[in-house]
């Protein structure tokens, strides 16, 4: 991820940059997000979209919270988690809101339900907790320290 960021663009001259379900497959968000400040302008914007650990669901589910089954689910946070990653980076979280994941209604989440859970029972693994409502976070923030 890192080379195709940095490669996108000249550094320094973005204004908007968004990541929709990345951040949590970051190994390093604090790296990350420094390359996000490298390609931003000054009052440069992100929007991020990613798992609630302090959802509704999550705390219910606990261990079994679906988004934690996910392959590639490295790293999870909380509002208050996210919202200190991004300020100990010169960041400025402008709107945080608690939402659903986009990929919650409708065919996907029948599918989840009566076809990926009744294989996952098969091959003898625990049920998944399917609940996604509003088991996610969008934050924007702006880039406020110069880089």
């Amino acid at each position: 991820m890192q080379a195709t960021l940095d490669s996108a663009t000249r550094q320094g001259e973005t204004h908007l940059l968004s990541a929709l379900d990345v951040i949590e497959h970051v190994i390093d968000p604090h790296h990350f997000i420094e390359s996000f400040k490298r390609q931003l302008r000054p009052s440069g914007v992100v929007l991020l979209l990613t798992g609630d650990a302090d959802s509704y669901a999550a705390r219910i589910a606990g261990p079994q919270w679906s988004y934690l089954r996910w392959v590639g689910h490295i790293s999870v946070f909380t509002q208050s988690g996210l919202r200190r990653l991004l300020e100990a980076h010169g960041f400025e979280v402008l709107a945080w809101n608690r939402c659903e994941h986009p990929s919650s209604p409708g065919a996907v989440a029948w599918w989840r339900v009566h076809l990926l859970e009744p294989a996952r029972r098969m091959l003898g693994r625990n049920r998944s907790w399917y609940p996604f409502w509003r088991d996610h976070q969008a934050v924007v923030a702006r880039l406020t320290t110069s880089h």
